[in-house]
């Protein structure tokens, strides 16, 4: 529970990102509705990512690992499995931003990029510093299902 109020927070400043998991940890759960609040602005220039399912997205993708692509759009992130995915169209100019080291992917569904800071095995929590977010969270490691560092599996439950 405790997680969930600390998420909860940082969700409301907009600096951490989540999708559903179903089935499978990787599931793409769609990006809020949400436009540009500069219309006549330049695009950001998004990669483009067709989903087996024939589902086309147009995201950044932050980072990657063996198992997941970490996709950014208008503040969210997004995770989808390499399994899900057809087709991935990279644009070369895209500002996938700095600080995506690392991802954490918690047994709820929460997906966070970023750095992890620490693992502390004495109280059962790791800290993990978020792209944009001041203070780490500090999350209990019964409650993580996988964590990547600098893209190699760093801890899995499974």
């Amino acid at each position: 529970m405790r997680l969930v109020c600390t998420v909860v927070g940082v969700l409301a400043c907009g600096a951490v990102w989540t999708y559903a998991a179903s089935g499978r940890a990787q599931s793409f759960r769609p990006f809020d509705e949400v436009t540009s609040s500069c219309p006549k602005c330049p695009s950001p220039g998004n990669d483009k990512l067709t989903l087996k399912d024939g589902q086309v997205v147009d995201a950044i993708v932050v980072a990657e690992n063996p198992k997941f692509y970490v996709l950014a759009k208008f503040g969210e992130l997004r995770a989808v499995g390499l399994d899900q995915v057809a087709k991935l169209d990279r644009n070369p100019h895209a500002d996938r931003g700095k600080g995506h080291v690392d991802e954490l992917l918690s047994k709820g569904g929460l997906v966070v990029s970023g750095q992890l800071v620490s693992d502390d095995t004495a109280t059962g929590y790791v800290e993990f510093a978020s792209v944009g977010v001041a203070t780490p969270m500090r999350i209990l490691k019964s409650m993580v299902a996988v964590i990547f560092k600098s893209g190699k599996l760093y801890y899995s439950t499974k």
